[in-house]
């Protein structure tokens, strides 16, 4: 993995939760240690002081089997705006303090065991 390509982390973040539930905890550690070391040499470059989350609503989707009624999964989707002003330090202090605020979406994912119905 290129720790300085955002694709890359995405894709080795998107198994972290995958591999944290099969237990493989060692595994788990070393993908977060990885990605904290990276954000650390980060800090030579840039810094944040403090931040705000605003959450903006959020949306629960279920879906259900029409003949049993049993539910097969649930979503729950929490919307967020977070803002912050970012520090340049050391080569990049010309730029001075610059405002940063970026949204986002928290999901929690249920699937439930009629696996069956789910297909």
């Amino acid at each position: 993995m290129d720790i300085k390509k955002l694709a890359d982390v995405k894709d080795r973040f998107a198994d972290y939760e995958k591999i944290f539930n099969s237990g493989d905890y060692d595994k788990a550690a070393d993908i977060l240690s990885a990605i904290l070391a990276r954000i650390e040499e980060a800090s030579s470059y840039f810094t944040v002081d403090d931040y705000s989350v605003e959450f903006d609503g959020c949306t629960i989707t279920a879906t259900f089997n029409a003949v049993t009624d049993n539910i097969l999964s649930a979503t729950y989707d929490k919307n967020m705006s977070v803002s912050t002003v970012v520090n340049g330090v050391g080569d990049l202090d010309y730029l001075g303090k610059q405002d940063l605020t970026f949204d986002c979406t928290d999901r929690m994912e249920y699937h439930f065991g009629w696996d069956d119905e789910a297909k």
